[in-house]
């Protein structure tokens, strides 16, 4: 489940082009050094009168001016589509996809990164998108943003950096990390007798064979009817479920909030595996029995955004 963030402020509202004014240029550290070593060239120059030390002076001061331009060139006018993020379990690295568009230039070594995050290189041709994937670490549950988002670079020759800061908002869910245990379930008393049960397919008791269809497991097919020629078929198993179930934070046997919040999102896990129809309760929130990723991922945004005061 990809989550499409819209930036909540007003210094980089997405979609963003690149103009004059939020690029900014400074030389490297190799570009002091050559304007230093310049300079001395050119003060000799002056001292002994010499033609030639100013010629090469002329011609280096020249490739100076040119890599400049060429410098915030490779930057200017690049836009900036969209930043997006899947949720992560705490201490996973969140993955943030931004996408980047050039309309009419190459654009070669442009790195793009967060403020406290690592950098990657990316080459942009004329008229595509290109999706660069930033990854972030992250710690406890809850919304983690990475800060600004920062594009720069240095070609063509390194001696100048360009670069542009963007707040865009960028946000992702951290769901707090599970911690394994058994699934103590609590009957739903909304939903009447909870010794009723149906049938549902299952791996608890074999209930015969019927016809293959494509996608059924392989290790369910039946080896033995299909060696002596009767046909490929499949074995059907039955089990009981639920009619739907609760896990509730008050019935976890621990004090700690945290240690009760990873043993419900391990819970969640369980059900959502075993196809169970489970809600959540949450002290102030309440979550109604349904199935699916769904209904998965919002037990889980509740339990990574649940705070114990409200």
């Amino acid at each position: 489940m990809k989550t499409r963030f819209t930036p909540n402020s007003s210094d980089a509202p997405l979609p963003v082009r690149l103009t004059r004014r939020r690029i900014y240029i400074l030389p490297t550290r190799h570009g002091a050094l050559f304007l230093l070593v310049l300079f001395g060239m050119l003060l000799g120059s002056i001292n002994y009168n010499n033609n030639l030390g100013f010629l090469l002076v002329f011609l280096l001061g020249g490739m100076v001016l040119v890599s400049i331009i060429h410098t915030w060139r490779n930057l200017l006018g690049l836009k900036i589509l969209s930043v997006s993020a899947e949720p992560v379990f705490a201490g996973e690295p969140a993955v943030f996809h931004v996408l980047a568009r050039s309309e009419t230039l190459l654009r070669k070594g442009v790195s793009f990164g967060f403020k406290n995050a690592g950098r990657i290189l990316e080459t942009i041709f004329p008229g595509t998108e290109t999706n660069a994937a930033l990854t972030a670490e992250t710690e406890g549950r809850g919304v983690f943003s990475p800060g600004k988002l920062i594009i720069a670079t240095r070609f063509p020759l390194g001696l100048f950096r360009a670069w542009a800061s963007l707040d865009t908002g960028a946000k992702v869910v951290v769901y707090p990390q599970p911690i394994a245990g058994a699934l103590d379930l609590t009957d739903d008393p909304a939903a009447g007798d909870a010794d009723q049960a149906k049938e549902i397919s299952g791996v608890d008791d074999f209930k015969g064979l019927k016809p293959y269809q494509p996608g059924d497991a392989i290790q369910h097919i039946a080896w033995k009817t299909l060696s002596r020629g009767q046909g490929v078929f499949t074995k059907a198993f039955a089990g009981e479920e639920r009619r739907s179930v609760m896990l509730d934070y008050a019935a976890v046997p621990a004090e700690d909030t945290e240690y009760r919040i990873s043993r419900l999102t391990d819970m969640v896990l369980q059900a959502s595996r075993q196809q169970l129809a489970y809600g959540l309760r949450l002290p102030g929130h309440y979550l109604p029995p349904d199935k699916g990723e769904r209904h998965k991922h919002e037990c889980l945004k509740r339990l990574a955004l649940f705070e114990p005061d409200e």
